[in-house]
């Protein structure tokens, strides 16, 4: 792979982590709306989530670092 696509992936699961963590946000948002609050599966999606989410975010991140290095 060349650089400029590397760096093009790692652009891209940046923004995927970034969505992930806006899309949590959001449910959990609503839930707290609710009468009943957030319930204890969304608890634990909600910290699954913001797991995948930092993921994502580092290795988009490493990559990127990983690209602009190359060069």
């Amino acid at each position: 792979m060349t650089n400029h696509q590397v760096n093009v992936l790692g652009l891209v699961l940046t923004v995927a982590g970034a969505l992930v963590f806006v899309w949590t946000s959001a449910v959990m948002v609503m839930a707290n709306r609710s009468y009943h609050g957030p319930s204890e599966g969304q608890h634990r999606t909600e910290k699954s989530a913001h797991l995948v989410g930092a993921l994502l975010l580092v290795i988009g991140f490493a990559l990127q670092l990983a690209a602009s290095l190359a060069r």
